[in-house]
This record gives C-alpha cells, sequence and structure tokens, in this order.
C-alpha cells in the first residue's frame, strides 16, 4: 500500500470507457518487456492474440513494425482473423504482394474494410517499417472515420488531431512520419480497445451503439461498439465489494458481487475500485481488463453532512465493511456506533446519479507526549489521548518520518490500528506553536476567536465554548498551526510609557538585580528591569513600553514613527484648546490639528539634541515647538496607539 492521500490518490477515477490497467502473464514469458515502460500493454495485447513474441521467446519492443505485420493486428482487433485465414492464398491487388505471402489474407481483409489504400503506384511495400502517422489511420479507420468525414482533410494532420481528440495518441509521442516501434503499437491499440467506434450521421461522427441495455446498479446504459467488443471477450457485470484498499482484503484478490452471485478474480496491480459499479472483460480463465462505470467524489465528513446523502447500504469504514442501520441511518464499525461526519474523508461512488457506495477514512489521532522502543516486544506510543501499542504490527510510516525511531515528542500523529490485521498507518506531523495575547472582542459562530486585530480559528468546538466565557476580557491563546487549541486568562499586567534615565545594578537578597528609572508622566519611577544590564543601559534616554507585574518590569523600545517630514524640526504650535484637548501645529500636513488625549505622554526638552528629558503636566503652550512621536503598541487590552509630544517652550 502506498500513502498517497488514502483515498483521493489511492484510486483512479476511471473515465466511463476507461481500462484499468491489468497484469499478465508470467515473468518468464517475454522476458525482454520486464520494466519496459509499456509491460502491461504489451501483456494484455499478447493474452488477446494481438501481438506475439519471436521462437526465441523475445519481444524485442524497440524493433519497427512492417506494414504487414501491422496489417495483421488490425484484422485482429476487428475480430476476423478467421476471414483472414480463408482469404489465405487469394490474389492481392497489390502488385508487391504475392497470393502465397504469409500475411496476404489480412491484407486482403484490411483491403475490403478500407483500413489500407495502399500506394499511388499500386504497392504496398508489406516488408517497409510503418509510420506513427500510418498506424493511426490505419486504427482510426478501422474504428469508422472516414476521409470524407472529415471537414478539412490534410495529411497527415487531421488523423493526428482526430487521435488526440479521443485520447488514441496517450503516452506515445513520435513524429509523424518515423517508424512506429512494437511497443509504441501495443500502446496505442491498448488505447484503444474501449474507445467507441463511430459512425457518420447527420452531425458528422456519431458513436456506434451496440445496444441499449439496463444493468441494474447502473441503469440504462448504451454498450458502444468497441475493439473489446469486436475481439467477442466475455463480460460480467457488478459492483466490486473487495479489493486491495488498505489491509481489507485478500491481496491480489477482487470480488466482484452480481446480483445475489458473487465472483472473484485475480488481478494484479488492481486498487481504488472498492465499491465501484464494473465490467470485468474475461477471455477464458483470464481478466483482461476492468471498466469503470461510477464515478467518485471525495469530500470531508462535514461536507458529506452538509450534502445530506442518504446511506447507502454498501459502507466502507476504514475499507472493511460497515453495518448500516436505514431507519435512522446509523452506521456501526466494528460495533462502535460512528458519525461520517466526523470522518477524514469519504468517499462518494456514484453510478450515474445513484449513489451506489461510500468509503470513510477515519483517523484517530493525538499529540506525543514519550515514545517506548525496545526491540520489537516494546513500541509504545504515549498520546494525549492514550496509549497506542505498534508490537508486532506491520507499519507503514507517512509524514515527516519513516521508522517509528523518528517520532518525537509534541508531534502530531494520526493513526489507523488495526487488532484484527496487526496492520498500521501512522502519518506524523510537526506542528508550528505560538501565542498571542489580548482582549477577547468575541466569538463568532464558526468558532472563531476575534480580537483587536487578529482573527483565529479554533481547533476544536469545546475551545470556542470556553472561550466565550472570556468575552471582553484580555486572554493568552496557545496556537497549533494556526488554531487555538489552549485558552488561559491573561496575567494581570500594568503598562507605562517613558523615558529611561538611568540604570543600575543592586545586591538584593544576595543576588545583583538591574534597577532602571524611569520618567512617566507622572513622575519618576523605579522598577526592578527583566533582562540583562548591558541591554537595559542601551535604553537610557530611549522612550520606552514598560509591562509592569510586581516590582518587575520588561521594557521594549517604541519603534516611534513622526507624522512630520522632518525627524530634526520642531513645528509651531499656533493654538492650543484645553476644552476639546485639541493643538493646532504648523506643519506640512493641511489638516494640522491634533487632538490629544490623557495618555499622551508630554515631555520636555531641555536641549534640540533631546538628550535629557523631563515631563510636562500640559500640553504645549501657544509658540511653543513640538515633535509628535506615534507608535501602535499591543498590551493586555489590545492595540493601542501611544503618543509621545515633545515640547521646546518658546524663547
Amino acid at each position: 500500500m502506498n500513502m498517497k492521500k488514502l483515498i483521493a490518490t489511492a484510486l483512479a477515477v476511471v473515465m466511463i470507457f476507461g481500462l484499468v490497467s491489468v497484469g499478465f502473464a508470467a515473468t518468464s514469458e517475454l522476458p525482454d518487456i520486464e520494466g519496459y515502460e509499456f509491460e502491461a500493454e504489451v501483456r494484455r495485447l499478447a493474452s488477446l492474440g494481438v501481438i506475439a513474441g519471436y521462437p526465441d521467446g523475445t519481444f524485442r519492443p524497440e524493433d519497427p513494425v512492417t506494414r504487414a505485420e501491422f496489417a495483421k493486428m488490425i484484422v485482429v482487433m476487428l475480430g476476423l482473423e478467421n476471414a483472414a485465414n480463408l482469404m489465405k492464398g487469394q490474389a492481392v491487388s497489390f502488385s508487391d504482394v504475392s497470393a502465397n505471402h504469409w500475411a496476404s489474407g489480412y491484407i486482403n481483409v484490411a483491403e475490403m474494410k478500407g483500413v489500407v489504400n495502399g500506394y499511388p503506384d499500386g504497392t504496398f511495400k508489406p516488408e517497409a517499417s510503418i509510420t506513427y502517422a500510418e498506424a493511426l489511420k490505419m486504427i482510426l479507420t478501422a474504428m469508422g472515420y472516414l476521409e470524407d468525414g472529415f471537414v478539412v482533410l490534410r495529411w497527415p494532420t487531421t488523423w493526428i488531431i482526430q487521435a488526440a481528440e479521443i485520447g488514441l495518441d496517450e503516452g506515445v509521442e513520435v513524429l509523424a512520419d518515423l517508424p512506429i516501434t512494437r511497443g509504441e503499437v501495443a500502446k496505442l491499440f491498448d488505447n484503444s480497445l474501449t474507445i467507441p467506434h463511430v459512425k457518420v450521421g447527420e452531425y458528422g461522427f456519431e458513436p456506434a451503439v451496440l445496444r441499449e441495455v439496463t444493468i441494474p446498479l447502473v441503469g440504462e446504459y448504451k454498450e458502444y461498439v468497441t475493439f473489446m467488443s469486436k475481439l467477442g471477450i466475455d463480460k460480467v457485470e457488478g459492483i466490486v465489494v473487495d479489493s486491495p484498499e488498505l489491509w481489507s482484503n485478500k491481496t491480489g484478490l477482487v470480488e466482484v458481487k452480481f446480483d445475489s452471485d458473487s465472483e472473484t478474480f485475480e488481478i494484479e496491480d488492481y486498487e481504488g475500485l472498492l465499491g465501484h459499479a464494473v465490467r470485468v472483460w474475461v477471455k477464458g480463465s483470464k481478466v483482461v481488463g476492468v471498466e469503470d462505470l461510477s464515478t467518485e467524489e471525495i469530500m470531508t465528513g462535514e461536507e458529506f453532512a452538509d450534502e445530506e446523502i442518504a446511506i447507502p447500504s454498501d459502507v466502507f469504514v476504514n475499507y472493511v465493511a460497515a453495518k448500516v442501520y436505514k431507519d435512522d441511518q446509523e452506521v456501526y464499525y466494528k460495533s462502535n456506533l460512528i458519525d461520517l461526519e466526523d470522518a477524514d474523508e469519504v468517499a462518494v461512488v456514484k453510478s450515474g446519479s445513484k449513489v451506489v457506495a461510500l468509503k470513510a477514512l477515519m483517523y484517530e489521532d493525538g499529540y506525543v507526549d514519550s515514545t517506548v522502543e525496545y526491540g520489537k516486544t516494546r513500541l509504545d506510543l504515549y498520546l494525549n489521548t492514550g496509549k497506542v501499542s505498534l508490537a508486532g504490527y506491520s507499519v507503514e510510516y507517512g509524514g515527516l518520518v519513516k521508522a517509528f525511531s523518528e517520532i518525537k515528542k509534541n508531534d502530531y500523529v494520526k493513526y489507523i490500528a488495526d487488532s484484527d490485521y496487526k496492520k498500521a498507518v501512522v502519518i506524523v506531523e510537526r506542528p508550528t506553536y505560538s501565542t498571542y495575547t489580548g482582549k477577547l472582542l468575541g466569538v463568532t459562530f464558526d468558532n472563531k476567536l476575534e480580537f483587536a486585530d487578529k482573527v483565529f480559528p479554533c481547533a476544536t468546538s469545546v475551545v470556542a465554548k470556553d472561550a466565550k466565557a472570556y468575552v471582553n476580557t484580555p486572554i493568552t491563546v496557545y496556537i497549533r498551526d494556526g488554531k487555538v487549541y489552549k485558552i488561559d486568562a491573561a496575567p494581570t499586567t500594568e503598562v507605562l510609557y517613558g523615558v529611561v534615565q538611568a540604570v543600575t545594578q543592586r545586591v538584593v537578597s544576595g543576588n545583583t538585580k538591574v534597577i532602571g528609572k524611569i520618567l512617566t508622566a507622572d513622575g519618576v519611577v523605579e522598577y526592578q528591569l527583566t533582562g540583562t544590564y548591558d541591554d537595559a543601559k542601551a535604553m537610557v534616554n530611549e522612550v520606552v513600553y514598560a509591562e509592569i507585574s510586581g516590582n518587575e518590569a520588561t521594557l521594549r523600545t517604541l519603534d516611534l514613527a513622526l507624522p512630520f517630514t522632518s525627524v530634526t524640526d520642531f513645528k509651531g504650535v499656533t493654538s492650543v484648546d484645553s476644552t476639546s484637548r485639541t493643538i493646532n501645529i504648523i506643519n506640512d500636513d493641511p489638516d494640522n490639528k491634533y487632538t490629544y488625549t490623557t495618555d499622551t505622554l508630554w515631555l520636555d526638552a531641555k536641549s534640540s539634541s533631546i538628550s535629557s528629558w523631563t515631563t510636562r503636566p500640559v500640553p504645549a503652550y501657544e509658540d511653543d515647538e513640538v515633535i509628535l512621536y506615534v507608535d501602535t503598541v499591543k498590551d493586555g487590552s489590545g492595540s493601542r496607539k501611544v503618543v509621545v509630544g515633545v515640547v521646546k517652550q518658546y524663547k
């Protein structure tokens, strides 16, 4: 099992005419194609009798194909090999092909079907290598495409474009006039097996319908003429009730249910069709291919619930069949009642518009507290949700680790551990952590926490519910991968702004402490400072934002910005209104009014160097000069604008 996205990418949703690749033949046959790019296609076409190896047992996939060889292949694809055998020895209309030529019967049939025309000089050139363009034309002609059916016919462009439109050329890239190899021919024929043949209708080429049938699981269904139908291959239709998804079945066996009966097919490299309605093509005892009659849509459990999709009788949880109680739509998996809304992923399988099956992937999860590894006898994960013992399990690791020993504390783990099969999947992620402190303004209906300048989604609805008790209160939130998983009341702190006047060291209770004197609007205060002495000394004469807790202060330098164009020039005050708390300042901004508040810190500049500051009890007077410094800081009550006014008294 590979660890692609365990539903979405473990399956391939095949088009209605797509063919699931199936393995064939023992590896002893055609040994020179083992590992070859088109090995599966070669083996499939060999099992159908369309192509064959050489007497020495090789296939020689890179050898060119002659025109005579290709004529035989196309006649076999048309199901006319018996007719070719009857016409062997008959005169051939091409001057360079004798009646006793080994391919005379095939060339005769191909000509009569209009598949080959030969060259203007009346020759066929049976031993010449067939080009890519010639091969496309012959296959398309055998499928019903006629020269006079195209609006514009220009060799070889018309045929190349048509091949691309129907997907005939998928995986084959050859210049039009170059020889095509045996392996590439096998790929082209394999692509063509289930593509509908056409007829010329009123509006151009139309799919040729073999018959219209009713399939119990699919409903009304048009069965089109294809090379597969012309080969006379038997087919059965039903729904896949067991296939290699995770570990739910016997490896390599696929069980298909037909009405009340079921049949098991052994198919290699088969996955992704659990719950799908399929057509199985069989030749003798060999499975030739599987045609997918279903589509599949992947969604989250919440999206599934929003769609209000009725639960069908076939439900697979972690790819093991779950029992469904139709009356109340409850699903029981291993005797446990589950809600598909909680699934990490739900695959909705449809045949037409009808939902025929659901597949749910449900991980358990948790954060790693510790790990214990001791040989094969101890392989334990201790998560915040409990213990997970993996001893004796076959474990596939995904995400950031490839082995148990790489799992670390605080890793986030998603896992499936099945005691019945002793197999497990463990996917490890390493979350990013952060914190944020601010006043909680509200909790939205979709479980998001709103702050003045931030919005955080909650990891669970429980966290959001707990948060509602803190609305309009400063809190600290703990964030993991962008989502809040924990909430604490913010520590009570006092906030002040000022200028650091001096920093000293003092021995307190036998320990050296850093002491700072801070000039504030209320006078000089003294606090024990956090951080180092050198860091604090660097803040002398700086305007700071201080968080006070007890007798300790944590200082942060404000990133003060000037609203003026010049850093050095003071601006003249033209008027002051103490009632409205506004001052008019001569500056380059036409809107030169500034409204001050009680939070504004006014400082006196003793000199133009502003190296020494004192507090000022009132704002500037008329004719004074000021500089306004502005910054926005975050404290326990949210975001806050800080304004510091530096005043030079008029002289």
